[in-house]
């Protein structure tokens, strides 16, 4: 079901993901402490990200998922508590 000549599934091979969630968890930990009013307009709402995931195969490839899972991944509220 996934075509793995898609961008987004030869980058998730690529990508160093460790190296990565190093260098953006201290950017990440920075944003979720700015009010509201002072964060990127392009950033998805944990309701929008949620449903998106759900319906896109290429997007869960890209995550690390083997299979796709036409479901939501999770509540939307359990985003923020994470």
């Amino acid at each position: 079901m996934i075509d793995l000549r898609h961008p987004r599934a030869v980058l998730a091979s690529r990508l160093a993901w460790s190296a990565i969630d190093a260098a953006v968890a201290p950017e990440l930990a920075r944003e979720r402490k700015a009010p509201k009013h002072k964060r990127g307009a392009d950033w998805l709402s944990d309701e929008e990200l949620v449903e998106r995931w759900a319906e896109n195969v290429q997007w869960q490839f890209f995550g690390g998922r083997d299979y796709y899972a036409p479901r939501l991944p999770c509540d939307a509220t359990q985003i923020g508590r994470f």
